[in-house]
C-alpha cells in the first residue's frame, strides 16, 4: 500500500497547537512602544481645570490593579474617614449623603470600579488639593453641593453636579458633563506639588528618588567609614515581568545589575548600604530599567532594557572626627600619688594618678632643648599611672594609643600599657606587652573572647627611646559587612597589620581603666614613658607622626646635676687659656645637660673672654689672671645646679685650683686627626712688667726640655703621643727633647697621636747648675684633641650585589650584624674611642641604592658599646650593632658621628659601604576574590560554574611581606623577582590546566590573574568544591609564610553536553526544535538548569542540512521539498534560559526535512557529546525537524526514537 506524504483529510491551519508563551510573546513585542513611552509632564495631562475626552500621549498609563487589594470603599449616610499617607486601592468608591473624607496627605486613591460621591460631602474640605490624587478606571460621578479638593483623573467618564465646587483639576479620557451651577477653579500649584507616584512629570519629582540616611536633599553628609544606607523611591512602574537596579558612584557600576520578577514600585524603597573611605563629593545614582522582551537573557543578549528611570543624591564625605581624649605629657615637677595630679592636656580632664611612686625626670629626653619634649616619667617595677577610661572609650571598636618608651630594667615579662583590666591571659579589650619570649605583643580582645595579636621583635626593648602606637579601624563596607583593621607601628613605620571582614563581628568590650605600667598585682618592668595619647578614632600615619614628632616649650625645667670646669692646671700673667665648660646632667658627667645653660664665673676675677655665658650641653672660653700665684675657679648656673661646680685639670685629676706664673711655656698644638704628624709651637716666655705681656725668656738657643702627656677625655690610655719621632712618657719627668728656641722665643715641634680624645701636652724646663739659669724652673701645659679619620664598616657576608640579579644577602627584617671601628689616618684603630664621656657614638646615613625612587626606612637597631667585635673578642675602638632593614633592594650606608662634632672639634664622615644587599622579602601572604566562572562569555557574571574543559579565571593578590609581617613595597618591577610561571598552581580534586597566567607586581602587591581548565575526558564529577590553591616560590626561594593559607578560589565544575532533540510538526506552521544542556550528576545526565549562558551563534555554530545532504550556515534558507524553511532568529531562544532553548523554523508550507548540526568544535568543545558511543566526547549534536504529519506504514510494529545516552 501506498502512503499519501500529505494529509489523508483536510487539517485545520491550527493543527500544531502554538504555546501560550508564543502569543505572550506577540504581545509584549506589540506592547513594547507603549512599554518604552516615557511619562508625560503633568502640566499637559492637567492642563486646566476640566479636561474631557483626553487623548494620548497626554494622558496616564495606570498600573495593573493589584490583587489582593483595599476591598471597597464604603462611608455611610453622616460618616466620617480620616485617610493617612499613602496608596488605597479601592474597588469601588461609595460616599454616602453628607458624609466626610478628611485626606491627611499626601493620599493616592486608585478605583478599580465606579466611583461615587454623593451629594453635600466634604471631600479633603478644608485641605490642599496637592494632597489628593484621585485614579478611577472607570467612572466617577460626584454629587450635589459636594466639595472635591484635588485632582481626578478618570480612564472611564466624569459627571459634575448641581453646585459641585472642583479646586485642583478633573481629567478624563470620556466625557466631562457639568452642571451651570458646576464651579471648577483650576489649581496649577496642586498639579505640579501633588505625587502622581511617576505617572507623570512634576515638581513632585521624577519616577526615581534617592535618600541617603533619610534625607533627600543634596549634599548629605557623612563621616568616612561611616555605613551610609541609600534608599531608592520609584513610583511609576509600567507593566513588565523583569526589572533591573544598578547603584553608580560617579558614574561607576558599584552594586548590581540586579534583575527581579517584581516590579521596582512594588520593591520601594530598594536599599543599598555602602561606606566610602576616602573624604571628597560623590555623586551616587540609582538606574531602574525594565525587560521589554519576554526574559531577561534575551534583553541582555539583544539589549532589550529600557530605562524607566533614574535618581541621584550628592555625599559629601568628611574625615571623621577624632578626638585625642587623653594627654599624658608627663611635665610635672613632682608626683605625691595625690589622685589626678597626672596632667591630661586633651581638654577632657581625664587626669592619672601616680601609684606607688612614678617620678618624672628631664635627664634624658626623646629630644633636648626648649621646644623639645621635655620631661618624661620613670615607672618603676610595681608602679603604674592609672586613670578611669573616658566615655569616648566605651566602646573602642575604633581607637588609637601612641607613646613613647624606653625599657630600663627589663623583666622576663610583662605589661608596658593597658585599656581595660586583666581578665584571663590578658588585659581586655587591649594590652600592650612584653612576652616571655622577649618581644613586643599588642592584643585586641572581643566580647566572644577573640584575640587578636600584633606581634614585632625584641628591639623595642634596647634601652633606647621608641615610639609605639597601635590602631585599630572597624567600618562599613560593601555587602552589609565590616572591615576591621588594626595596626602597630614603631617609630612612624608600620610593622604590621591585621584586616579582616566579618558580618556582624563582635564589639569590644567597655573598658573600666586604663593603665600604663603594670597592672594591679602584676608587676611590670621598670620604664620611662612620655607623651602617651589615647583618641576615640584611628588617627592615620600622618597624624601619628605630628604627636611623635611633637615639640613643646618647656614650662617646667629641671636643673644640671653640677657645672664641670676643665682647665689646664696652670697659666701665665701674659697669656690666656681655655676652659672648657660643661653642663653635667649626672654625677660622672656621662650625660650632658639638654637645655640651654647661663653659666657666670665668680673666681677668679681675671679677664674672661664671656662671663656669663649661655650654652647647650659645653661650650669653651678663654681665662688670663694677670697676678701669679694660685688661682680658684668657680661659677654659678641658671637653671641653679643641683650640686656645687666641679674642677679638673689637664691630667685628670680634681682640682679648682690653678698656678699662675709670670714665666713659663706656652705650648700650641692644633687640633687634627689621629695619626697625622703636626707641627707644635712651644713658646718660652715671661711677663713683660710695664706692658704685663709676654716677652720670649730664651733667644737664639737650644735647650733641653722634658715633655710628658696626661690624658684628658678619656682619662686614660694605651698610646703615647710622640714628638720629634719618639713616644713620651706619660708622667713626669718626662721625655728629653732638644729644642732650639729662635729670636721670638719659639721652638717648633713634631707631634703625633695615633689614638683619639683630648690630651694634656705638659713641658718642662729646669736651668742647669752652675750657669746663669741656675734655680729657673719654666712650665706650661696645653691640650688639643685629636679626632678620628674615618669609620669604618665590616658586614660578614655581604655580597655587595650590583641589581636585582645579584646574588642576595639578607632578609627583610631578620637581623644581621654591623661590625664599626674609628680608624686614625694610618687605617688602625683608634682604642679610645667611645670611652669619652659623655661617649662619642655613630650612625648612618642611609641611601637606596636601588630599586629608584622606591622606599628607604631606616635600619632598626643600635652599635653596642665600643669594646668588642661582632665575634665576641675583646676588641676596643670596635663596636657590633644588630640591625634589620625592613625594605627590599640595596642600600649604601655611610657612618657617621652621633654628635656632628668630635668632643666638640669637628665632624668624622665614614667611609661608606657602596652596596649592601640584595635583601629579599620573607614571605608572601594571599588574598583571593571570587572565582570568574565561564570567563570567555560576555554577560556571564553570575554564573555560578563552569563546565569542566572550559576556561574559569582566578584572581587573587600576593603581598611581599618581611620578617616581621609588614609589607615591602620595593618588591617591584626587576626586584620582584616572583613571576606568573612560578605560581605553582594546583587544585583538588585534580589539577588545572593553565591556559593564561599573568602577575603584575607593583609596590609589593602583586595582581595575578589565571584562567585555567580541567582537562576533559569521560564524564566525571561534579566537583561542587574545586579548590585551587598556589604555592608561590620566587627565584629566591620566597613563598608563602608558613601559616598561610594556599587557597585562592572555589567553585563548581560540571561535565557537560549540548543535546538536540528531534521534532515533527506540520508544514503548514512553524516548527520548534529543542534543544537544551545537560550535565553528568554523576549518575546520570540531567538538564543544566543553571546553564543561563550558553548561545547559538547562527552563523558559526549552527549547521543545517537539507536532505540532498547539502550543508549551509544557520543563517541559510534550505529547501523542503518544493518550499524552504529558515532559522527565526526573533523567535528561537538562541541562548538557554534555565538550560533549554529552541530553533524556531519557519513553516516551509511543503513536507520535508531538515537536519541541524551544532558546530562545536571550535567555540564549545566542552560541550561535545558521545554520539559514536566510542568513550570520545568528540561528537557534534544533532537533531531532525521533520514538517508533514505521516505516521508511517500502517504494517509498523512499534518504533523507538534512540535519545542521547
Amino acid at each position: 500500500m501506498t502512503q499519501d506524504r500529505h494529509h489523508t483529510h483536510p487539517a485545520p491551519r491550527n493543527v500544531v497547537r502554538q504555546p501560550r508563551w508564543q502569543w505572550l510573546v506577540v504581545f509584549l513585542i506589540l506592547m513594547l512602544p507603549a512599554l518604552a513611552q516615557a511619562v508625560p509632564q503633568c502640566s499637559d495631562v492637567f492642563p486646566q481645570a476640566i479636561r474631557s475626552n483626553a487623548q494620548p500621549p497626554d494622558v496616564l498609563t495606570l498600573p495593573p490593579f493589584p490583587s489582593p487589594n483595599d476591598g471597597a470603599l464604603n462611608v455611610p449616610n453622616g460618616g466620617t474617614v480620616n485617610l493617612g499617607p499613602g496608596d488605597y486601592y479601592f474597588t469601588s468608591v461609595n460616599v454616602e449623603n453628607n458624609a466626610t473624607v478628611n485626606i491627611n496627605g499626601p493620599v493616592r486613591i486608585f478605583v478599580q470600579g465606579n466611583t461615587v460621591i454623593e451629594n453635600n460631602i466634604n471631600f479633603n474640605n478644608p485641605g490642599n488639593p496637592a494632597n489628593l490624587v484621585v485614579l478611577a478606571y472607570s467612572n466617577a460621578t460626584i454629587g450635589n453641593n459636594t466639595t472635591f479638593n484635588g485632582i481626578l483623573y478618570a480612564e472611564g467618564a466624569v459627571q459634575l453636579s448641581n453646585g459641585t465646587r472642583i479646586t485642583g483639576a478633573v481629567t478624563a479620557r470620556g466625557a466631562v458633563g457639568t452642571h451651570p451651577n458646576t464651579v471648577a477653579t483650576y489649581d496649577p500649584d496642586a498639579v505640579e506639588n501633588a505625587d502622581f507616584g511617576g505617572l507623570c512629570q512634576n515638581e513632585a519629582g521624577g519616577p526615581v528618588e534617592v535618600s541617603a540616611n533619610g534625607e533627600f536633599d543634596s549634599p548629605v553628609i557623612v563621616e568616612a567609614g561611616e555605613p551610609v544606607l541609600f534608599e531608592a523611591w520609584v513610583q511609576g512602574c509600567p507593566s513588565a515581568n523583569h526589572w533591573r537596579d544598578t547603584w553608580q558612584v560617579d558614574g561607576a557600576t558599584e552594586q548590581g545589575p540586579d534583575t527581579s520578577g517584581t516590579t521596582a514600585c512594588d520593591r520601594s524603597p530598594i536599599p543599598w548600604t555602602t561606606s566610602f573611605s576616602d573624604p571628597g563629593s560623590y555623586e551616587v545614582t540609582f538606574i531602574s530599567d525594565y525587560c521589554t522582551g519576554f526574559s531577561v537573557p534575551v534583553c541582555n543578549f539583544f539589549n532589550q532594557w529600557q530605562e524607566h528611570g533614574r535618581g541621584s543624591i550628592i555625599i559629601e564625605v568628611l574625615e571623621p572626627e577624632i578626638d585625642v581624649v587623653i594627654d599624658y605629657r608627663m611635665e610635672s615637677t613632682e608626683w605625691t600619688g595625690d589622685a589626678g595630679e597626672v596632667i591630661d592636656s586633651s581638654g577632657f580632664d581625664n587626669h592619672g594618678t601616680a601609684i606607688n611612686d612614678p617620678q618624672t625626670s628631664l635627664t634624658d629626653p626623646i629630644r633636648p632643648g626648649d621646644p623639645g619634649t621635655c620631661r618624661y616619667a620613670t615607672v618603676p617595677t610595681d608602679g603604674r599611672i592609672n586613670t578611669s577610661a573616658p566615655g569616648a572609650l566605651s566602646t573602642p571598636n575604633n581607637m588609637s594609643v601612641a607613646f613613647w618608651f624606653r625599657a630600663v630594667d627589663v623583666g622576663p615579662e610583662g605589661s608596658i600599657l593597658a585599656l581595660g583590666d586583666l581578665s584571663g591571659l590578658y588585659a581586655r579589650p587591649l594590652e600592650i606587652l612584653r612576652r616571655s619570649e622577649g618581644n613586643l605583643r599588642a592584643v585586641f580582645t572581643d566580647q566572644n573572647d577573640n584575640e587578636s595579636f600584633l606581634d614585632h621583635d625584641t628591639s623595642a626593648f634596647s634601652g633606647d627611646w621608641v615610639h609605639i602606637a597601635v590602631t585599630r579601624r572597624q567600618q562599613a563596607v560593601s555587602g552589609g559587612q565590616q572591615q576591621i583593621t588594626e595596626r602597630l607601628y614603631l617609630d612612624g613605620n608600620l610593622i604590621t597589620e591585621n584586616q579582616r571582614t566579618q558580618s556582624n563581628p563582635p564589639d569590644l568590650i567597655s573598658p573600666a581603666n586604663i593603665h600604663i605600667g603594670g597592672l594591679p598585682g602584676v608587676f611590670g618592668s621598670t620604664a620611662d614613658y612620655d607623651d602617651v595619647i589615647f583618641a576615640n578614632g584611628a588617627l592615620d600615619p600622618d597624624e601619628l607622626d605630628a604627636f611623635r614628632l611633637r615639640d613643646l616649650p618647656c614650662d617646667l625645667i629641671s636643673n644640671p646635676d653640677h657645672i664641670r670646669l676643665i682647665h689646664p692646671g696652670s697659666g701665665l700673667t701674659c697669656a690666656p687659656f681655655d676652659v672648657q665648660v660643661q653642663a653635667c646632667d649626672d654625677p660622672d658627667c656621662t650625660e650632658l645637660f639638654s637645655e640651654e645653660t647661663e653659666v657666670g664665673f665668680v673666681s677668679p676675677a681675671g679677664n674672661w673672654s664671656q662671663n656669663p655665658v649661655s650654652f647647650t650641653g659645653q661650650t669653651t672660653v678663654s681665662l688670663q689672671v694677670t697676678t701669679p700665684g694660685p688661682a680658684t675657679l668657680d661659677a654659678v648656673s641658671d637653671p641653679e645646679a643641683d650640686n656645687p661646680t666641679r674642677c679638673f685639670d689637664g691630667a685628670g685629676a680634681e682640682t679648682c685650683v690653678l698656678d699662675i706664673a709670670d714665666s713659663g711655656f706656652l705650648i700650641d698644638v692644633e687640633d687634627h686627626i689621629a695619626g697625622v704628624t703636626v707641627t707644635g709651637t712651644l713658646s718660652a716666655v715671661r711677663t713683660d712688667e710695664e706692658t704685663l705681656e709676654c716677652v720670649a725668656g730664651f733667644g737664639n738657643d737650644e735647650k733641653e726640655v722634658r715633655f710628658w702627656s696626661d690624658y684628658a677625655n678619656p682619662g686614660s690610655g694605651t698610646a703615647p703621643i710622640s714628638i720629634e719621632g719618639s713616644p713620651v712618657d706619660t708622667a713626669a719627668p718626662g721625655s728629653t727633647r732638644n729644642l732650639f728656641f729662635d729670636a721670638d722665643g719659639q721652638a717648633g715641634f713634631s707631634l703625633s697621636y695615633p689614638d683619639v680624645g683630648r690630651m694634656t701636652l705638659n713641658a718642662e724646663y729646669t736651668g742647669e747648675p752652675g750657669t746663669e739659669e741656675e734655680g729657673l724652673e719654666m712650665t706650661g701645659s696645653g691640650q688639643f684633641i685629636a679626632r678620628p679619620s674615618h669609620f669604618e664598616l665590616e658586614i660578614d657576608n655581604n655580597p655587595a650585589a650590583e641589581g636585582p640579579a645579584g646574588p642576595v644577602f639578607a632578609t627583610a627584617g631578620v637581623d644581621f650584624d654591623i661590625e664599626v671601628s674609628a680608624r686614625n689616618a694610618n687605617n688602625s684603630i683608634t682604642p679610645n674611642f667611645g670611652n669619652e664621656s659623655p661617649a662619642e657614638a655613630v650612625d648612618f646615613d642611609l641611601e637606596l641604592v636601588e630599586p629608584a625612587g622606591g622606599s628607604d626606612p631606616n635600619l632598626v637597631g643600635s652599635f653596642g658599646a665600643f669594646d668588642s667585635d661582632c665575634d665576641g673578642n675583646t676588641a676596643p675602638g670596635v663596636a657590633c650593632g644588630t640591625f634589620y632593614w625592613p625594605e627590599v633592594g640595596i642600600i649604601s650606608l655611610t657612618p657617621r658621628l652621633t654628635s656632628g662634632a668630635y668632643l666638640g672639634s669637628e665632624d668624622v664622615v665614614g667611609q661608606s659601604e657602596e652596596s649592601i644587599g640584595r635583601f629579599i622579602p620573607d614571605h608572601f601572604t594571599v588574598s583571593s576574590r571570587p572565582v570568574r566562572n565561564r570567563v570567555d562569555l560576555n554577560n556571564c557574571e553570575a554564573a555560578s560554574f563552569t563546565y569542566i574543559g572550559e576556561p574559569f579565571a582566578v584572581d587573587f593578590t600576593l603581598q611581599a611581606r618581611n620578617a616581621l609581617g609588614a609589607p615591602t613595597n620595593n618588591y617591584h618591577d626587576e626586584f620582584a623577582r616572583l613571576d606568573a610561571d612560578e605560581l605553582d598552581i594546583d587544585a583538588s580534586p585534580e589539577p588545572p590546566e593553565v591556559l593564561d597566567a599573568d602577575l603584575q607586581w607593583e609596590r609589593g602587591l602583586g595582581l595575578a590573574d589565571v584562567q585555567l581548565k580541567l582537562p576533559r575526558d569521560a564524564p566525571k564529577g561534579p566537583y561542587p568544591d574545586y579548590t585551587v590553591s598556589i604555592d608561590p616560590t620566587d627565584s629566591d626561594g620566597v613563598g608563602l609564610g608558613s601559616e598561610e593559607d594556599d587557597e585562592v578560589g572555589t567553585t563548581e565544575l560540571r561535565f557537560g553536553r549540548i543535546v538536540v532533540d528531534n521534532a515533527i510538526g506540520s508544514e503548514l506552521a512553524p516548527l520548534d526544535l529543542p534543544w537544551r544542556a545537560e550535565h553528568w550528576n554523576g549518575d546520570t545526565w540531567q538538564v543544566n538548569q543553571d546553564d543561563d549562558c550558553t548561545v547559538m551563534a547562527l552563523a558559526d555554530d549552527v549547521v543545517l542540512i537539507d536532505a540532498s545532504g547539502t550543508e549551509s550556515d544557520g543563517e541559510t534558507s534550505v529547501s523542503v521539498g518544493e518550499g524552504s524553511t529558515s532559522v527565526e532568529t526573533e523567535d528561537s531562544r538562541l541562548e538557554l534560559v534555565d538550560g533549554a532553548g529552541w530553533f524556531r523554523f519557519t513553516a516551509p508550507d511543503q513536507p520535508g526535512w531538515v537536519d541541524l548540526r551544532l558546530n562545536l568544535e571550535d567555540n564549545w568543545p566542552f560541550l561535545r557529546d558521545d554520539l559514536s558511543d566510542d568513550d570520545n566526547y568528540d561528537d557534534d549534536p544533532q537533531g531532525r525537524a521533520s514538517f508533514g504529519l505521516f505516521d508511517g506504514s500502517p504494517r509498523r510494529i512499534f518504533i523507538q526514537e534512540t535519545a542521547p545516552r
